[in-house]
């Protein structure tokens, strides 16, 4: 008499399922997303080369940074509302933030992935000529072309 629900084999290999696998464990850690409050404030670098405005769709607030490597403190929540409103900010990495935390809440991390940050940028900067040719050449074969023609890179169309 057949029954209705998945088959069993009866000489299955019995495992533990309590038992979990320490590549598993390392995984399910690194999606946890530590809990930030909304409200609280951020420090914000600039990551452009000059003076960079925000200016808040929600508040109307404007943001100038003067130079690379100025701060400003804005609100959680506004960054958040700056990454669906103005994407390029953080494409281009022109925020920079200290903590990695601020960076995964906001789901930002594939993005600045690479990124340095503002001693970070100063160190790749006082590199002599060799060192500098190796670090970039560590980057993706996309990331690192800066091509003399365009058909010296092979990801156009």
């Amino acid at each position: 008499m057949a029954t209705s629900g998945s088959k069993v084999r009866k000489n299955a290999p019995k495992t533990a399922e309590t038992e979990t696998r320490p590549a598993e464990a390392e995984r399910k850690q690194a999606f946890i997303v530590k809990e930030l409050d909304p409200t609280m404030f951020v420090t914000v670098k600039n990551g452009f080369n000059g003076t960079l405005v925000y200016k808040s769709k929600r508040t109307g607030e404007r943001f100038v940074w003067p130079e690379f490597g100025d701060e400003q403190d804005i609100e959680l929540q506004e960054l958040k509302a700056a990454r669906n409103n103005a994407k390029a900010f953080f494409e281009n990495n022109w925020f920079l933030f200290d903590d990695p935390a601020v960076i995964e809440w906001l789901g930002v991390s594939k993005l600045y992935k690479h990124t340095k940050d503002v001693d970070g940028f100063d160190k790749i900067l006082a590199q002599d000529a060799d060192e500098l040719v190796k670090t970039i050449d560590a980057r993706t074969e996309k990331d690192a072309c800066v091509p003399r023609k365009e058909a010296d890179c092979g990801w156009h169309d």
